[in-house]
């Protein structure tokens, strides 16, 4: 009985975990997807090295401030009101190299949300 219930369970919690993610296989979008995954790595890497440079974390952000919020303004245009990404949170999209990615779209809409306090 018990071991029926585990089974259950796990093929519950399995299908819930599919369902969630979104798979997006369209040209346009993946392409889209990419776009914003390599700001965003563009971003991660600038931040990154300033910090490798000795910088604190608030002094790289700033210093990257265009940057930011040009990653800020592209996440906000592609989940403008109505357009296929509203709502959704993890998307799932093969890359360049034929690995599969998946963002949260959710994650990235509070990130791009987050002010950036520069003096």
């Amino acid at each position: 009985m018990y071991r029926s219930i585990l089974i259950s369970s796990l093929v519950f919690l399995s299908c819930s975990s599919i369902a969630a993610e979104q798979l997006i296989e369209g040209p346009a979008e993946v392409a889209q997807l990419r776009e914003i995954s390599n700001q965003l790595n563009n971003v991660s890497d600038l931040v990154m090295t300033c910090m490798d440079q000795g910088s604190s974390h608030r002094e790289c952000l700033c210093e990257n401030g265009d940057e930011i919020e040009s990653f800020n303004l592209a996440v906000k245009a592609m989940n403008r009101s109505g357009s296929r990404w509203q709502g959704l949170d993890l998307v799932r999209y093969r890359s360049d190299e034929g690995v599969w990615v998946t963002l949260s779209l959710a994650g990235l809409r509070r990130q791009a949300g987050q002010p950036l306090n520069c003096p």
